[in-house]
Order: structure tokens, then sequence, then C-alpha cells
């Protein structure tokens, strides 16, 4: 049961951070700084909070190059979604974009079940399947949506083939990146947790993508933060930080197709609700009978688990 609390909290962790990301929008803040600032305080609470007995006193050095790999490319894969993201979001819109973002969670459901031999009973197997179904009921409508920032060229026939090509690869990447990036955090917890606590692993992650950012900053000139700015990055860092931990916490305890598949529906759903009450999102029906079919789909999972 305990697992299913941490799944719940690394949920609620993550509408945390849809919400202040959707507060940095609507104040027309920078968010490649906002999210700066979020990386440094992560990796400071992640670093402060780690146990360094762990890293220091392991003896097998030449063991620590593939979790040190597995940090450096989770950290610019976690950094680097989100400029894919807003790239998709210019391209192809926000509704395309976040469906392409949260079904990449079919790569560590596959890899847990096919790799780890993670199997589930048949009980799990249906309940994973209306969390499915859920999911996709409850994803925005794939309205078109006007393209940002959009070339000339784009006007003629030639152009509008490369710019749904364009638009095509950046959905693909992003899928890739973000499954690739929740599956890291499950290859850790199966093969490294005996090397690195959580908090030190975390703690590389945020710091590779810290000083990504830091330098996307300084090469782009805008490296001044406003108060608003470093605020909302404070609020961000926490709830980034300890989103991963329990999802690695919920990761050691249940079987990581249902952990994934269940946080990334819990999500959708407490975003969706939340956008209701405070930013004033409707929502179809289609996605209230996604609502519903989410109860009920969680209570077999919670059952059956």
């Amino acid at each position: 049961m305990t697992g299913w609390v941490f799944v719940v909290l690394s949920s609620v962790s993550s509408v945390l951070i849809a919400h202040f990301l959707k507060m940095t929008e609507y104040a027309g803040l920078n968010t490649i700084r906002v999210l700066t600032v979020n990386y440094a305080i992560a990796s400071l609470v992640a670093f402060g909070t780690a146990d360094w007995r762990d890293p220091l006193s392991y003896s097998g050095a030449t063991d620590l190059v593939m979790p040190l790999l597995i940090m450096l490319i989770a950290g610019l894969l976690f950094i680097g979604n989100f400029f894919l993201f807003s790239r998709s979001v210019a391209r192809n819109g926000m509704g395309i974009s976040v469906s392409s973002m949260r079904l990449s969670l079919l790569i560590p459901v596959l890899i847990s079940v096919f790799w780890y031999g993670e199997w589930l009973t048949s009980w799990q197997w249906f309940s994973m399947i209306l969390l499915f179904a859920a999911l996709y009921m409850m994803l925005p409508e794939r309205r078109a949506e006007p393209a940002k920032n959009v070339d000339p060229g784009y006007n003629n026939e030639h152009g509008l083939s490369r710019a749904r090509n364009r638009g095509a690869w950046l959905l693909i990447l992003l899928f890739l990146g973000n499954g690739l990036a929740d599956t890291s955090l499950k290859i850790y917890e199966t093969s490294y947790s005996s090397v690195f606590g959580k908090e030190f692993f975390m703690g590389g992650i945020f710091l590779t993508a810290l000083l990504t950012g830091v330098l996307v900053l300084i090469r782009s000139g805008s490296f001044r933060f406003e108060k608003a700015e470093i605020r909302l990055g404070i609020f961000i860092g926490i709830p980034n930080l300890y989103a991963s931990i329990f999802l690695i916490q919920a990761l050691e305890q249940l079987p990581g197709a249902l952990v994934y598949s269940t946080i990334n529906l819990l999500i959708v759903l407490g975003a969706t609700l939340l956008g209701v009450r405070r930013w004033g999102d409707r929502v179809t029906a289609r996605q209230w009978a996604g609502i519903t079919l989410t109860l009920v789909a969680i209570v077999l999972s919670v059952v059956s688990g």
C-alpha cells in the first residue's frame, strides 16, 4: 500500500510543477530562466540531503562509469525535453504535443514488462488497459492550431511538406525523449541504486540540466534574472526533485508498468481538474468520461496490487 502513496505523492508533485509553469507563462516570465533556477534549487536540496558515504566509499571505480553516464544523459534529456516541447507546441500545437509527451509512457512500461520481466496479473493487465483508455479520453482534442514563427516559404506546397516533416520529427523526438528520461529512473532503481542514493543520483541529473541551462542563457545573452523568475524557480525546484524521488520509491515497491501508467494518468487528471478550478479551462464530455474511468482503473490497480 505504501507504494501507492508514493505514486500519489509523485503525481501531486508533477501537477504542482505544471501549475507553477502555467503561472510562469501567465506572468510572461522567461521560462528558461525559471527552469534554470529550478534546477539549481533541486540539485542543491538533492546534494544537501544525500548520503555522501555511498558514492565516496564505493570501491568499484570502473563500475561508476555507467551510472554517471546515465546521470549525464538523463540531465540532458530532462532539459532537452522542455526545448523539444516548446518547439513542438509552435509547430504542432499544444494538444498534439501534450498527447505525444504523455503517451511516451509506453517506452518505460514496455521496458518494465519485457526487459525486466515484471509480469502482471490478469487484473493488473486489465486495469492497465483501462488506464491507457482513460488517458486517451482525457488528452486534449487534436485540433489544428496555428503554428508560430513559420517562414514565408511554408506558404507553398513544398514549404508545407517540409513544415509537416519537421513537426512530425519533433513529435517523435518528444515521444522518445520523455520515454527515455522516465526509463532512466527505472534503470537506476533496478541496477544502480546500490551505488548511489536517490538524492545523489537526482542531484547529478539536475546539476547537468542546470549547467546546460546556464550555457544556453549565456549564449543567448539573457543571463539576468527577475525576482519573480527566481521565486517561481524555487517553488518549482522542490516538487521537481521529489516528483522523481517519489517515483523511484514507487518503483521499488510496485511493477513499473503500473507505476508509470498510473502516475501519467493522475498527472493528466490532476492538471485537468486544476485547470478547471484555477484557470477556467473547459472539460469536454469525453474528458469527464475519462475521469470516471480513471477512478475505476485506479481502484482496480490498488486492489489487484
